[in-house]
């Protein structure tokens, strides 16, 4: 019989083979049943949990990965992205970056014709249903140990935007770009076309 893998269970999965030899779990809602779901991995050795006494947001667990490596790889868990997260991690450490973020491209497609007008308000032309590309953030990071160090003195709640503008304050942010599959889980419409990739992007 198939297994159902879960998202998470797919990532772990990918990660792992790829080439990374641990890997932190931040967990607040529903900890205790996205544990048993993974407990009996077969790489649960290579997996530890970080659990959250009160919601810290996007960023604010990181508090617990201070001084524990050099350079750490962040992955929201609610996205599929066709790529080699490895390479990634290993282009921002041999850039010495102290901060990378992946971006993704995103297409977005709009039904109607809209019009383009003339600052005087005249009409100068009608697209018919364009269609509107945009980079977007995939939740995808590198950070050095030196950014946990400075922004992290203290527990406390942190969504990552917020500590992407506080790092943009002191420190250059690089990037990466792709053009590879990408979706975000957050909607029902994602979220079934997302199990239909699941097989043939992330189960390689």
């Amino acid at each position: 019989m198939k297994k159902n893998f879960s998202m998470l269970e797919i990532l772990i999965k990918n990660l792992i083979n790829q080439g990374f030899e641990k890997i932190y779990i931040s967990l607040k809602y529903k900890s205790k049943l996205i544990k048993k779901k993974i407990q009996n991995s077969q790489y649960i050795n290579k997996i530890f949990f970080i659990e959250e006494k009160n919601y810290l947001d996007s960023a604010g667990s990181l508090f617990y990965m201070k001084f524990k490596y050099e350079n750490i790889l962040v992955v929201n868990c609610d996205v599929l992205f066709d790529i080699n997260y490895y390479n990634i991690f290993q282009n921002h450490i041999k850039s010495k970056n102290y901060f990378t973020m992946v971006f993704s491209n995103h297409t977005h497609q709009i039904y109607y014709g809209v019009g383009k007008f003339s600052k005087k308000g005249k009409l100068l032309k009608i697209d018919e249903k364009p269609k509107i590309s945009y980079k977007v953030n995939s939740g995808v990071y590198c950070i050095n140990n030196k950014i946990l160090v400075k922004f992290f003195k203290k527990l406390k709640k942190l969504s990552m935007t917020n500590l992407i503008k506080k790092i943009q304050k002191f420190y250059k942010i690089n990037y990466f770009y792709y053009n590879n599959f990408w979706i975000d889980l957050g909607t029902p419409i994602n979220f079934q076309i997302g199990k239909k990739k699941i097989n043939k992007i992330l189960l390689k």
